[in-house]
């Protein structure tokens, strides 16, 4: 997936937008299910979450254009273990994307 500005509702709290809470993606709204990891830098905010699609996605927040890119999508592998337990919880699921990003 390249580049795209995107929708974003936020929670603004001790600073304007501490975290996404949903987002769009070719005009469907998808939840925030859990944020793996944020990190910034000079001009942006970025954010590492799990949507309600099963999917990461890697959002970032322009402070000086006030604006809202998704900067990369990666699709959750199931591991067939996990698929013949029931499904993963949200635990399984970070562990998962770390293995994943780790090879």
């Amino acid at each position: 997936m390249n580049r795209h500005y995107s929708k974003v509702t936020a929670y603004s709290g001790y600073k304007a937008n501490e975290m996404p809470l949903s987002f769009t993606v070719d005009d469907n709204k998808l939840e925030v299910r859990d944020i793996i990891c944020r990190w910034v830098e000079p001009e942006k905010d970025f954010f590492k979450v799990i949507a309600d699609d099963d999917r990461v996605y890697t959002l970032s927040w322009n402070r000086k254009s006030d604006l809202w890119l998704i900067e990369k999508t990666l699709a959750l592998i199931k591991s067939h273990r996990l698929e013949r337990h029931g499904a993963p919880n949200l635990q399984q699921v970070k562990l998962i994307i770390r293995l994943k990003l780790e090879s």
